[in-house]
């Protein structure tokens, strides 16, 4: 357990060993040297060293495996969707009637 204090507002929250844990392997997956974390109260931004974190895991601690990070969703742009609507055509069917002629 590690308390952590927030240099904007002063709001002291503990992170737990399964949450210190998570944040090194994410640490470790993107090589940084601080883990941002985010304070409950004002959601200010704070920075904590890799080495301060790794400190107050116990030594057999096995780090956690982290999900797989979703793809990317493509979605198709106005230009896209124009094309297409201008590709489709509807089907005549037999039971539609001609439009009716002004009567002059």
């Amino acid at each position: 357990m590690m308390q952590v204090r927030c240099q904007r507002c002063a709001w002291v929250f503990t992170m737990s060993r399964d949450s210190i844990g998570i944040a090194v392997a994410e640490v470790e997956a993107s090589h940084a040297e601080y883990y941002q974390a985010f304070c409950p109260k004002c959601r200010h931004v704070i920075k904590i060293q890799v080495g301060e974190l790794r400190r107050r895991l116990p030594a057999d601690y096995v780090l956690p495996t982290l999900p797989p990070k979703p793809a990317p969703i493509h979605v198709k742009k106005d230009e896209d969707k124009a094309e297409e609507s201008k590709t489709v055509a509807l089907p005549k069917t037999e039971t539609e009637t001609p439009p009716a002629e002004p009567k002059p």
